[in-house]
């Protein structure tokens, strides 16, 4: 069984979430209260989604980062009051440089698709962050770039052998 994590709502209610079978199930006081699925785009890699939560005629959101899970209420965290940012998708550019990371699979077979993945979840962190569009995008490439040039090392390195 899939391990249950506390939630702060600061109004009296108990709620955990677990996460079993691909779903996010959400327990208040000891009821199932509601269960989501994870759009394809938010739990590629790096699971970041916000699902909405009514309770006590209240609309909150339950803010799903990674294996953090908190509850926002009004635009602010219910644990600490800092502002609430909603999810967002993806962006187009992440997409494509995706591509290009995870052909290292086709290209390189398991080492490649590992070092593929390996840049593609990590410019799936970058492409969330805070920096200018320009810095996250030449960020992504640079890991890419890191990726197929490693692959081409170890595949040189390993046919010497």
């Amino acid at each position: 069984m899939a391990k249950a994590i506390p939630v702060t709502t600061g109004n009296g209610h108990t709620m955990e979430v677990t996460r079993s079978k691909g779903f996010y199930v959400v327990t208040i006081d000891g009821q199932e209260s509601n269960s989501f699925k994870p759009s394809l785009a938010s739990s590629f890699l790096v699971m970041h989604e916000d699902f909405p939560i009514n309770m006590d005629g209240k609309e909150y959101v339950l803010a799903v980062r990674n294996s953090k899970v908190r509850l926002a209420l009004s635009g602010r965290y219910v644990d600490n009051g800092e502002n609430f940012k909603p999810s967002t998708k993806l962006p187009i550019w992440f997409w494509v440089i995706c591509v290009i990371d995870l052909a290292l699979l086709i290209l390189g077979g398991a080492l490649g698709g590992l070092l593929g993945a390996f840049a593609a979840s990590i410019s799936a962190i970058v492409a969330r962050t805070e920096m200018p569009v320009v810095i996250r995008i030449l960020l992504s490439v640079l890991l890419t770039i890191v990726a197929y040039v490693l692959w081409f090392v170890i595949a040189v390195g390993i046919s010497f052998l």
